[in-house]
C-alpha cells in the first residue's frame, strides 16, 4: 500500500509541475466569431503558421508570435496575462489584445491594447 501511495504522490507533482504549450507549427488556426479559445496555465507559441482569431483567445500565460497572427478581420480579442511577444507580423483587424496580468510586457506601443 505504501509503494502505491508513493507512486499516487509521484504523479501528482508530475502533473503539477507540467506546464501547458499551445505550438502552431506551419498551420492556419481559424477562430470563427463566437469562438472561444481557453488556454490554462500555459503558453502559446506560433511559430511557422497563421493564427486567424474572430473570437475569444485566453491564454493563462505569455503569447508568442514568430509569424502572423492577425484578428481574423473581425473583432476578435486576444486576452494575455503573461506578456505579449510580437517577433514577426501582427494584424489587428478590429480586433483587441487585452493585458490582464500583474505586470505583462508588450514591447510595440502601437498595439491596440485595451
Amino acid at each position: 500500500m505504501h509503494f502505491i501511495s508513493t507512486l499516487f504522490f509521484l504523479f501528482i507533482t508530475f502533473s503539477c509541475l507540467a506546464q501547458t504549450v499551445l505550438f502552431n507549427n506551419g498551420t492556419v488556426a481559424r477562430m470563427n466569431p463566437g469562438c472561444i479559445v481557453f488556454v490554462k496555465n500555459g503558453d502559446v507559441k506560433n511559430n511557422t503558421g497563421i493564427i486567424k482569431n474572430a473570437g475569444l483567445f485566453t491564454i493563462e500565460n505569455n503569447f508568442i508570435n514568430n509569424d502572423t497572427a492577425t484578428g481574423g478581420s473581425s473583432i476578435g480579442q486576444y486576452k494575455v496575462q503573461g506578456d505579449f511577444k510580437n517577433n514577426d507580423v501582427f494584424i489587428a483587424d478590429q480586433s483587441k489584445v487585452l493585458l490582464y496580468g500583474r505586470n505583462p510586457v508588450c514591447p510595440d506601443p502601437t498595439f491596440p491594447i485595451i
